[in-house]
């Protein structure tokens, strides 16, 4: 068809900054693509710093994209969807089996036997896997559970945890660093997430989008099981699949 067209990945973190440098040689914002590509490459040098530190003491982790009674999908190690909680946790859940990031099957035998130091959950509408989980006698002896280390993956733009893996799995590297070692990773995370949306977004988050965002994804903020009704917070954004990198450059080149 003649139509011009570039290839752009972010499959592996190590792709990101230079995928922001090659967008703003095409899309003719150098400066903003740079821009970004700097920030990611220090918040990387953190992370790498940071989890020297961790070393061999690693938190133990599943994250669990679905829930159908005594069925659960989680996403397995090795797999490009796993990249963030494999970097900085022990993924409970063996090699992943499928690629789709959708996860692979499990019974609650099976978590039990794990007996995770955290439980992610994938944000469901009404925050129904999160709630079950909280609620449900069968989840109660887990040791995440009884110490309230559960926590739902925030969703906006994109889910943080790498549906479809993306820069947003930056926010989750920001995110869950400082949850599971904030000894290392010593930072206010409403500033960080702030920081992040307004850089690549463009967009200014208040307070109230904020707890809305993060609503159980804090210590300390999920005292009740989450609401169930079609009042549940919905996610904060509806961008399109795919366009954030080449929005974030092209979009929001534009000064405020």
């Amino acid at each position: 068809t003649n139509v011009p067209f570039a290839f752009i990945t972010q499959n592996k973190l190590e792709d990101i900054p230079g995928s922001y440098v090659k967008l703003g040689e095409l899309l003719s914002r150098p400066e903003r693509g740079q821009e970004l590509s700097d920030y990611v490459s220090a918040l990387l040098a953190e992370f790498d710093s940071g989890m020297k530190k961790v070393g061999d003491n690693k938190k133990s982790l599943i994250y669990v994209t679905a829930i159908d009674g005594n069925s659960v999908s989680m996403v397995g190690s090795g797999s490009y969807h796993a990249e963030v909680i494999d970097y900085l946790a022990n993924n409970l859940a063996k090699p992943a089996a499928s690629s789709s990031g959708t996860g692979d099957g499990y019974t609650m035998e099976d978590i039990l036997q794990m007996d995770p130091d955290y439980i992610i959950v994938g944000y469901t509408d009404g925050h129904a896997y999160y709630n079950e989980i909280m609620t449900k006698p069968m989840w109660q002896s887990l040791s995440a559970v009884k110490e309230g280390n559960v926590y739902e993956a925030p969703y906006g733009p994109y889910n943080w945890m790498g549906g479809p893996p993306s820069v947003q799995r930056l926010l989750s590297m920001i995110w869950l660093g400082n949850l599971m070692y904030p000894d290392v990773f010593d930072y206010t995370i409403d500033d960080r997430v702030k920081e992040f949306y307004s850089l690549f977004f463009r967009y200014d988050l208040t307070d109230a989008e904020l707890d809305n965002l993060m609503v159980y994804a804090k210590p300390g903020t999920a005292p009740a099981p989450a609401p169930t009704s079609a009042q549940s917070p919905a996610p904060l954004f509806g961008v399109p699949a795919g366009l954030a990198a080449a929005a974030a450059i092209a979009g929001a080149g534009r000064r405020r």
